[in-house]
């Protein structure tokens, strides 16, 4: 019954997703593989976006988020129909585009089809961390809304906001897994992986490399070992092997930036600007670092187009509403300077300030969680994100926050940091 749900709701997202590609883009508006790529993210930010709103409005149960999702693809299928009448245009775009390139689409359907196989069985034995994602999830489902407290590592937080879409999609994906979270994680995590993996090619095929992008999966996923003990993508190659958000948030946050390129080269609408924004916004909301990577790229593309006249316009014109359909969605991203946002941004901080017990308790479950990295590298990356801390003139935006935890946090961060010397 697991494995029966898993493939219904792994279609129903890429349903719903190729209906919102199809709304977006009229035949003949984008390049096949980013077409593909985008029913993965736009699928995902239906199924995120959809449920996180829905946690706003304290509404989030299964019968008002079937509803509610039932409504947005209703929506979307109104103006697929629209924009891709007749639907005979949209498949005669696909043949002519296989024809006009069948060994690179060939190669690369061939490298996603392996990696999408390969990544179907159910893992059996999580690592913690994948346990910790889920059950942020929970939380989200069992209340309907942000909870007031937050459970980690057997220790009570203020709620973080900072992964509500990942959260909210978690927390939908147990009203139907309730009684089967391994089948869960794994949906999502083969979601995660197949998308990641569409990604890199419709990011490739996007930077010119067509015959060459098939290569972009390959290396991102399978890995490559070189001489002198060089590996590639090591840690994320290791961290796709569970479940956790920041899978899913590198999957679309690359599906986003491809989506973006065509766009800043002028040859997307506005539907696709606007769309990409909502891609990018859902990948924010899952995990941060990802979506603010595929931005920064973005950024440096643009003013790349900016040193050329003929395409200075068009490059400003679509990162103008790319950032701003982003940053409505997800307006804690760009605009610290509300009280609101910043009260959040802070209280996902807050454990950095807790009693020494408590955050010695957060630490280990950090450590559990990236239980595959080595020690060596743990101490020293994890050195390096504490002195980065350290580095900030305050840790804490809102003047309450700063007086009541900015000292004690600065304490048990220095301590951290004597105790990884000592064990370095």
């Amino acid at each position: 019954m697991s494995i029966v749900a898993a493939v219904l709701v792994a279609t129903l997202v890429l349903a719903a997703g190729a209906v919102a590609s199809a709304a977006v883009y009229p035949p003949g508006a984008v390049a096949l593989p980013t077409r593909v790529a985008s029913a993965f993210g736009l699928g995902y930010a239906v199924a995120a976006l959809t449920p996180a709103l829905l946690v706003v409005l304290h509404v989030f149960d299964p019968v008002p988020t079937a509803a509610a999702l039932l409504v947005v693809v209703a929506a979307l299928g109104v103006a697929a129909h629209r924009r891709c009448r007749p639907l005979r245009a949209l498949a005669d775009d696909v043949r002519g585009q296989v024809r006009a390139a069948p060994v690179a689409l060939a190669l690369g359907a061939a490298v996603i089809v392996a990696i999408a196989a390969a990544r179907l069985a159910v893992p059996v034995a999580p690592v913690h961390g994948a346990w910790r994602y889920w059950a942020d999830g929970l939380e989200l489902a069992a209340v309907g809304h942000v909870p007031a407290a937050s459970l980690q590592w057997g220790v009570l937080h203020p709620p973080a906001v900072s992964k509500m879409a990942g959260n909210a999609f978690t927390g939908e994906l147990s009203f139907v897994f309730a009684a089967h979270p391994l089948a869960g994680m794994a949906t999502a995590l083969w979601l995660a992986v197949t998308g990641y993996a569409v990604g890199l090619f419709a990011f490739g095929w996007e930077l010119g490399l067509r015959k060459t992008a098939p290569l972009l999966p390959l290396l991102g996923i399978a890995g490559a070992h070189l001489p002198l003990g060089i590996s590639l993508n090591a840690d994320s190659i290791a961290k796709l092997t569970f479940f956790q958000d920041e899978d899913m948030g590198r999957a679309v946050a690359l599906i986003g930036a491809a989506m973006a390129l065509p766009c800043l080269r002028g040859d997307a609408g506005r539907a696709a600007r606007v769309a990409t924004g909502c891609v990018l916004a859902a990948a924010g909301l899952t995990h941060a670092i990802p979506a603010g990577v595929a931005v920064a790229f973005l950024l440096a593309y643009a003013l790349l187009r900016l040193g050329r006249r003929e395409t200075r316009r068009t490059a400003l014109a679509a990162m103008g509403v790319i950032l701003a359909t982003a940053g409505h969605v997800t307006p804690g991203v760009t605009n610290n300077d509300d009280v609101d946002t910043t009260l959040l941004l802070d209280a996902d901080l807050a454990i950095l300030g807790a009693e020494p017990a408590a955050y010695q308790s957060y630490v280990n479950g950090v450590r559990a969680e990236y239980a595959h990295v080595d020690d060596g590298a743990w101490l020293t990356g994890r050195s390096m994100v504490l002195h980065r801390f350290l580095e900030r003139p305050r840790l804490f935006a809102t003047q309450y926050m700063h007086d009541m935890y900015e000292h004690r946090a600065r304490a048990n961060i220095q301590a951290e940091l004597a105790s990884l010397r000592r064990d370095g």
